[in-house]
């Protein structure tokens, strides 16, 4: 079934009449064909994935299948944190995710920045995006979905985040990553380095052509 628009307001937006309240309308939609495949508010949402693509292991695919879905939840949180989706409250589902792959004492841990590229045999890891994303989320879904967590889980969340910040990149936009998560960082107080975001944001102002384009 495809997503409708229902009561189009062509006065603010011509091309597709959608307001606000319809791009929230179909971020649930998106959600919802995602999370109804979820066994239980426990479990982890598990995506269709090639491991060769994915580092060949549960945790990558899991945390990609997070971050992702994460950034379609965030808004939703934001503007209503009672929301369910899929009969989940998704303010609670996600942030039981999230500190799970935090979590080293946790069956659903996702594992550190440097275990990561170990495991993969690479210098980079997708912890760096999906990472990105997190942050990303954890902002557009506001100050108080941050509150709910408890101090201990903000505390593991940000070490777990730390190390990824501070892991090698590749040269190009992927510096935005780094970028993000350290500032996400250094907005909650944690150190980062700051030689280190100066020379991402530099090569970053060399990479840009001109119009947001890099």
């Amino acid at each position: 079934m495809a997503f409708q628009v229902i009561k189009p307001q062509r006065e603010l937006s011509p091309h597709t009449g959608m307001a606000r309240r319809h791009w929230l309308d179909a971020g649930a939609f998106l959600l919802e064909g995602i999370l109804r495949h979820v066994k239980d508010a426990r479990s982890p949402i598990v995506m269709p994935a090639d491991r060769d693509t994915n580092g060949g292991s549960a945790q990558a695919i899991n945390l990609e299948a997070l971050g992702r879905s994460f950034l379609l939840a965030a808004p939703l949180i934001r503007h209503d944190a009672s929301r369910r989706v899929a009969e989940l409250s998704i303010d609670e589902y996600f942030r039981d995710q999230i500190a799970a792959a935090a979590d080293p004492s946790h069956p659903l841990y996702t594992g550190t920045f440097d275990e990561a590229t170990r495991r993969r045999g690479r210098t980079t890891s997708g912890h760096t995006v999906e990472g990105a994303g997190l942050c990303a989320g954890i902002w557009i879904a506001g100050d108080e979905f941050w509150k709910r967590f408890t101090p201990q889980q903000q505390d593991d969340i940000c070490r777990w985040l730390h190390e990824t910040a501070h892991g090698r990149t590749n040269s190009h936009n992927w510096r935005w990553f780094n970028v993000i998560i350290a500032s996400f960082l250094h907005q909650r107080g944690y150190s980062v380095d700051q030689d280190m975001m100066t020379d991402h944001l530099q090569n970053l102002l060399a990479y840009h052509v001109g119009d947001g384009w890099y």
